[in-house]
């Protein structure tokens, strides 16, 4: 079953002290989730069998713009792919599976957004606070595109599974990015 907006905000998603696209949800399926940062990836991961190693990242520091008339802090991304830091973080219950579509918007302007299943029992909380969760964002046209701070990109969808559900317990469990 898939749950609404209102189930999304009260019970999954979670920020520390950060203004977040949970200030104006409407009625919906999904939850809009927007941009914290941007980081480009300096080195090569790795895959293996029982683990997996990511690369290391870099930040891209916003900057000041004045594009086709709007003035905005945020930034522009060329061709390439990204990862994007999310301002959201996440706390799923045992039944909770999510799933982040990109929005139209990125669509319409030649930008993909991938994300991973959220899993059972996933979250970005932990002692000292709340990590957020992140999406691979890749500009496939030449043109690049220009992203505001905060910029809504994605929708986090919630499905409930059925009992029995195996509750996630991986290498990745109350770490995301800052």
């Amino acid at each position: 079953m898939l749950k609404n907006s209102k189930y999304i905000k009260d019970k999954i998603l979670i920020a520390d002290n950060t203004t977040t696209t949970l200030d104006y949800i409407k009625e919906a399926t999904g939850v809009d989730l927007s941009v914290k940062n941007f980081y480009g990836i300096t080195t090569p991961g790795i895959i293996l069998k029982n683990k997996t190693v990511v690369g290391d990242y870099r930040l891209i520091e916003k900057s000041e713009w004045n594009y086709k008339g709007y003035e905005f802090t945020g930034w522009y991304l060329p061709k390439g792919t990204y990862i994007c830091a999310l301002n959201e973080g996440c706390k799923f219950g045992p039944k909770d599976v999510g799933y982040i579509a990109l929005r139209s918007s990125l669509n319409r302007n030649g930008v993909s957004l991938i994300s991973a299943v959220w899993d059972p029992q996933f979250t970005t909380q932990y002692e000292e606070g709340v990590d957020t969760m992140s999406v691979r964002i890749t500009v496939d046209t030449p043109h690049g595109i220009y992203i505001e701070e905060n910029a809504r990109v994605g929708q986090l969808m919630v499905f409930e599974t059925e009992e029995g559900a195996t509750q996630y317990e991986g290498q990745f469990q109350n770490k995301g990015l800052k």
